[in-house]
């Protein structure tokens, strides 16, 4: 079984990205989705996180997006910070700081079902594919620094 080896993983990088402390936001952490650092890598949701999601979610790109969920660059993350899951609404679908309280982390993982939501794994498959540890740590790192 994967799972638990693999939640650690993600924890641990998680932990390792995050640095979000006095030292490092003297005037407080920005949380709306700009630029964030993460252990000494900064995260610019623009630049790092909006090309993932042109690439991954097309679905939610459109003018009328999957879940009401849209992830326009003119949209997202807007759409994502402290916004209810369609699928869970007792999950947001990105809590700041908590990616286990995240919806859309869920979603990513595969463990949406474990929290009670419902449909399939994002990206879809096919044509997508499981995201690759590297882009799901900066994922992760973007939230909990939020």
């Amino acid at each position: 079984m994967r799972f638990p080896t693999t939640r650690v993983l993600f924890f641990l990088l998680g932990i390792s990205l995050w640095g979000c402390d006095d030292a490092k936001c003297e005037d407080g952490c920005p949380s709306d989705g700009g630029t964030e650092t993460t252990g000494g890598m900064e995260v610019d949701f623009a630049a790092d996180l909006q090309p993932i999601l042109n690439a991954n979610c097309l679905c939610h790109m459109g003018s009328e997006p999957d879940g009401e969920m849209s992830l326009h660059p003119d949209m997202a993350p807007e759409t994502l910070i402290g916004v209810p899951a369609r699928g869970l609404p007792s999950m947001n679908r990105i809590e700041p700081g908590d990616p286990d309280q995240s919806y859309l982390w869920h979603k990513l993982n595969g463990t949406h079902l474990m929290v009670g939501g419902d449909g399939i794994r994002m990206p879809p498959m096919p044509p997508g594919r499981p995201l690759d540890a590297e882009t799901m740590a900066l994922i992760e790192g973007w939230i909990l620094s939020l």
